[in-house]
């Protein structure tokens, strides 16, 4: 089996639950692939043991470097992929899951925090334009709004 695990490439404590799957993984003879973002929205590295990493600043080379080769995906997070990259999980027509290890999916600032440090309730759409008018990460975690970016993670 070759699994694909996406993720971002912002350290912590989701960097180390990967590295720890991928030792599972390769102690069960399953080759882990790991795809995360280059910087926020710019490009992906493909990174395969015995491989030198490959960059990929656009999908179709992407799809035509995984596509026979990948037999499940794990998407652990997708917040800094370019965009067009989110989709890759349908697009390779594998078995995939889904962790969710903070609420990036629903949230684009993946908090449900407010400015002043309260819950915000999780609000219809229009509501978080205010919170996340100011985010930088907004054109590439929610690139057409919380409303699409909802609607992404619904197809996920």
């Amino acid at each position: 089996m070759n699994l694909l695990i996406i993720s971002h490439a912002e350290g912590g404590g989701i960097e180390r639950f990967i590295q720890a799957r991928i030792a599972a993984f390769y102690a069960a003879q399953t080759q882990a692939w790991l795809l995360r973002p280059v910087g926020f929205g710019e490009a992906a590295l493909l990174s395969r043991p015995g491989v030198d990493d490959q960059r990929f600043d656009s999908l179709p080379p992407l799809l035509d470097a995984l596509r026979g080769r990948i037999t499940a995906v794990e998407v652990h997070h997708l917040r800094s992929l370019p965009p067009s990259m989110k989709d890759l999980p349908h697009l390779l027509a594998v078995p995939y899951n889904l962790w969710m290890h903070d609420w990036s999916l629903l949230c684009p600032r993946g908090t449900f925090v407010t400015a002043q440090g309260r819950y915000c309730g999780e609000p219809a759409p229009d509501a978080c334009v205010p919170c996340t008018a100011g985010y930088a990460m907004m054109p590439v975690a929610a690139p057409g709004g919380i409303a699409a970016h909802r609607a992404a993670a619904a197809r996920l």
